[in-house]
């Protein structure tokens, strides 16, 4: 059974205990807003730190070690844990030359990689429809969002209650590829259904009782 997207039914936060956090390194301010507003979701359970600097692979890899860095050292001088259970890269395929390098580095860093061909788009797209044809272009596939969010909008409330499906969705499109076949060529496909599928259950959370169209969503 979905839990309430008022709380009700989630897992109580103990007095006095640390709350888990995810820091999210993203491309842009699209991202940073999508994840922004999705920590708004938990209820204190979870919390989301999302960061934006240059909109490319490497410097995203760059601020995701940056700031998990930053955090442990700020728990270090106040001599507890850093709470933090997970710290991601989310970056799009789109025409970057270095994203097989940036891969590596984020292995390299235990750096959580979430790809998305040819862009985050895809992920948001998953929310109202199944797509499996692949987009000519980055500008194509956000050109295909913005038509549909013209009617679901406005903003981030375009997604309506549809994370849980999403995450199917961008599951099933997953499956479609070979582990060897590059990131790049797995048009369309997007790995951010798993990572928030990864948040979700860090907190105890259903996605399914997740509606954009709340107050927490709102833009």
């Amino acid at each position: 059974m979905g839990r309430s997207p008022t709380g009700v039914g989630r897992r109580p936060v103990p007095r006095g205990r640390q709350r888990l956090q995810h820091i999210v390194a993203c491309e842009g301010p699209t991202e940073r807003a999508y994840f922004e507003r999705l920590g708004r979701h938990m209820d204190g359970v979870v919390v989301i730190r999302a960061f934006v600097d240059k909109p490319d692979p490497e410097s995203v890899v760059a601020l995701a070690v940056r700031k998990r860095s930053d955090f442990a050292q700020a728990a270090g001088r106040k001599g507890v844990g850093h709470g933090v259970a997970g710290t991601w890269a989310v970056m799009d395929v789109d025409t970057h030359e270095h994203l097989d390098e940036s891969l590596a580095t984020a292995r390299r860093a235990q750096i959580h990689a979430a790809v998305s061909c040819p862009c985050v788009e895809v992920w948001f797209i998953l929310h109202r429809e199944r797509h499996d044809a692949p987009f000519a272009s980055s500008t194509a596939a956000k050109k295909h969002w913005e038509s549909m969010a013209s009617q679901f909008g406005p903003g981030l409330k375009a997604l309506g209650g549809g994370t849980g499906v999403a995450i199917e969705r961008a599951a099933q499109l997953e499956s479609r590829y070979d582990a060897h076949v590059p990131r790049r060529d797995r048009n369309p496909s997007t790995e951010v259904g798993e990572m928030v599928r990864v948040i979700f259950a860090t907190g105890g959370i259903d996605p399914a009782s997740i509606d954009w169209r709340a107050s927490r969503a709102r833009p």
